[in-house]
């Protein structure tokens, strides 16, 4: 019987040139949609050159951060993904913190500022439907968006492959020796040590 696991609360601030370009902002929210605890929404807000986003995941940090970096490595110039700290302040106007802030509630107003994304699938149909019906099919960023979802979909069919056991890492560190663990092995032998 599995252990059951509070889902961790995240934060991805994204560095960019937003000005006038709605669209990219709404695809990676909607992409990093994808991974949020479907008892919650996933919050964002924009402005001209960044945005921050603010959601609830039951992956850790590592498989985390790497279908992140899927979804963000070619579409923007610089991110920062953390884990969100116990103690921060957050200096934004009072309506917009309090909504960033709630991953409970469910946004009155889906304006520029801030979108909740529960019911993925009608949302990702209407934005397919949205995205198709204004894009020049020459433009850049269609060819982004198809990279992105087919990159999302094999990253997330490929989420049900086997993640070894502390015992399991120890037995081939035993057999084979330190070296012969893999980078991602790595990773989840050092959050094993700190659990």
């Amino acid at each position: 019987m599995k252990n059951y696991q509070e889902p961790y609360q995240y934060l991805i601030f994204i560095f960019g040139d937003f000005k006038n370009n709605d669209k990219i902002v709404e695809l990676i929210a909607s992409q990093i949609s994808v991974f949020i605890d479907k008892k919650t929404y996933l919050k964002y807000n924009y402005g001209d050159y960044g945005v921050v986003i603010h959601f609830q995941s039951h992956f850790n940090f590592y498989n985390l951060r790497d279908h992140v970096h899927v979804v963000l490595e070619k579409v923007v110039p610089q991110y920062f993904l953390m884990e969100r700290p116990k103690s921060f302040y957050a200096f934004m106007p009072p309506e917009l913190k309090l909504n960033l802030f709630d991953l409970h509630e469910e946004n009155n107003d889906t304006n520029k500022t801030n979108v909740n994304f529960k019911d993925f699938t009608n949302i990702m149909d209407n934005f397919l439907i949205n995205i198709a019906s204004t894009f020049d099919k020459d433009i850049f960023l269609e060819e982004n968006m198809e990279n992105m979802f087919n990159n999302i979909m094999l990253k997330v069919e490929s989420e049900e492959k086997h993640i070894p056991t502390i015992d399991e890492l120890l037995e081939k560190i035993k057999d084979k020796g330190l070296e012969s663990l893999t980078d991602n092995e790595k990773q989840i032998l050092d959050e094993y040590s700190k659990s």
